[in-house]
């Protein structure tokens, strides 16, 4: 059974909800294939990404999104207005989508002819004659928002990548190099996560309304794997009924992995990439207001050797219960990083921790593993200069 398929409880997703409303993802493909009709507002899973530049001057660019229903896939088109929210990562692999204006086109391979069902008024007529196997469907999609993301598809995309990640864990990013091909500097270090992603230049939106089928022709086939996730989802729900209380970020006793502050803006992925962090707290506000739920946040800044900046942390969770002093030191358990003031680290109410566990210590001394007194002498002497 895939991510969005209806499951018992004990089957539920790993899912981060970042929207104000919870979702719950449902099968869908099937009734567009049949009725040439989708409802707005519809949630889906980026499932894959792809994009080509569609002529040889490169100035003209495709964005293809994969989405997913836990059955059926279904390509996406982006206009080129929304380019830029795969280009900064804000909308990537694993993530969960909702279509806010799109249309529905088919075209029939056999005639070359388009058809636009999602123009019809009500929900549109059946389509059987539309599902043969000479027609394509796919969606034009003007405008989305990020809604969440299923943890378990970014975890496993994230085993994929490790060893090429670790390769230089301290190093900085290829960013800010010259780069002779027509890769721009960003998308170099972003290919390792989106499958088939080259940046360039938007494509104008003329171009996209006049061939958005013929885009596909030159798209590269990720079909293969979409199965290779949909089948880790499925092997991962049956294995695993609470999949928060086995992961390893919540079992201090033993020495767990830290990453520097100056690490943060250069991570794998440019969000949602689960961190252990020990630093110093360097300002910290008051319980304040939040447009996400529990519509709490406190904010603090972080600060340690290997960076000058005091790195933004937000903690959604719980967060009248968050408040450590001035200059003492903490170590925070799967906090996930965000593009957010150049770099930021958030903790959302989803990745709540399992009952008897805590996300965050203060001063934790009792892990011979965290050097605690030697980051409490380094503050000390760098309020001293």
């Amino acid at each position: 059974m895939s991510v969005s398929s209806p499951r018992s409880p004990s089957e539920a997703p790993d899912i981060t909800c970042i929207a104000p409303e919870p979702f719950e993802p449902i099968p869908l493909i099937s009734d567009i294939l049949r009725t040439g009709y989708c409802i707005p507002g519809s949630v889906f899973l980026v499932e894959g990404i792809d994009s080509v530049h569609t002529s040889n001057s490169k100035r003209w660019r495709a964005v293809r999104l994969m989405l997913g229903d836990g059955e059926l896939c279904i390509q996406a088109l982006l206009s080129a207005e929304m380019h830029r929210y795969v280009d900064q990562g804000e909308i990537a692999f694993g993530s969960y989508v909702k279509l806010e204006r799109f249309r529905v086109e088919w075209k029939n391979l056999s005639t070359g002819i388009r058809t636009n069902p999602s123009t019809t008024k009500g929900k549109g007529k059946e389509r059987d004659d539309q599902a043969a196997g000479d027609s394509m469907v796919y969606l034009v999609v003007d405008d989305l928002a990020l809604v969440g993301w299923n943890n378990t598809l970014i975890d496993a995309q994230t085993d994929d990548q490790l060893p090429e990640a670790k390769a230089g864990p301290e190093a900085e990013p290829e960013s800010d190099k010259e780069d002779d091909s027509s890769t721009t500097p960003r998308a170099k270090s972003e290919t390792r996560v989106l499958q088939s992603f080259d940046s360039g230049i938007d494509i104008p939106k003329q171009a996209v309304n006049a061939d958005d089928d013929d885009d596909f022709e030159s798209m590269p086939d990720t079909t293969a794997k979409v199965t290779q996730n949909r089948q880790h989802l499925a092997s991962s729900a049956k294995s695993t009924a609470k999949p928060a209380a086995s992961t390893p970020r919540n079992a201090p006793d033993k020495p767990l992995k830290l990453t520097k502050l100056r690490s943060i803006p250069n991570l794998p992925y440019k969000q949602n990439w689960s961190v252990n962090v020990l630093a110093v707290i360097s300002a910290i506000s008051d319980v304040e207001p939040s447009g996400l739920p529990p519509y709490t946040q406190r904010q603090a800044r972080l600060t340690d050797p290997s960076t000058d900046k005091h790195v933004l942390l937000t903690v959604f969770l719980d967060a009248d219960q968050f408040a450590p002093k001035v200059g003492s030191v903490v170590l925070l358990l799967g906090v996930k990083n965000h593009r957010f003031d150049g770099g930021s680290l958030k903790k959302y109410v989803s990745d709540r921790p399992p009952e008897g566990n805590t996300w965050w210590y203060e001063n934790p001394t009792r892990f011979d593993w965290c050097d605690v007194e030697g980051l409490r002498r380094w503050w000390v002497e760098s309020q001293v200069i």
